[in-house]
């Protein structure tokens, strides 16, 4: 297979053209066309491996750099000065203390009586003195 206009980029322009075997296909290539909608572009059944006539060297040293590249990650070191690690001890400002889960009590029913009466007594726990006026709006 042979490429045009090549020479601008100072790449090969003849190539091999191999099919892959360890392709698992096929797979549908799916865009969005609006917000929700979605159309089927194509389907992809086989991956062609291809590789230039000449520079072999050059193009085995390019693979590895990009797969370098790919795999190895981005590592930055940086220098502090005067640090003496203060930064790095939790103060116990900052240590939150774990809340205890608290278990609900199980409800039963009472009868009407029962809390009418307290909650009688509630309002005199409140207001111990009473006016006659006062207990007929209850």
């Amino acid at each position: 297979m042979e490429i045009l206009g090549a020479e601008l980029w100072n790449v090969s322009n003849l190539y091999a053209v191999n099919k892959s075997k360890d392709f698992r296909g096929p797979v549908s290539i799916f865009s969005e066309v609006n917000q929700g909608d979605v159309a089927l572009e194509g389907t992809v059944t086989d991956q062609l491996e291809m590789r230039p006539h000449g520079g072999i060297e050059e193009y085995g040293k390019l693979c590895q750099e990009r797969n370098r590249k790919r795999v190895a990650k981005a590592r930055h070191t940086q220098a502090l000065e005067n640090c003496r690690g203060l930064h790095l001890i939790l103060k116990p400002v900052m240590v939150k203390k774990k809340t205890a889960s608290v278990k609900l009590k199980r409800r039963t029913r009472s009868g009407r009586g029962k809390v009418e009466v307290k909650k009688i007594l509630e309002l005199f726990e409140r207001q111990p003195k009473w006016t006659l006026e006062d207990t007929g709006a209850i």
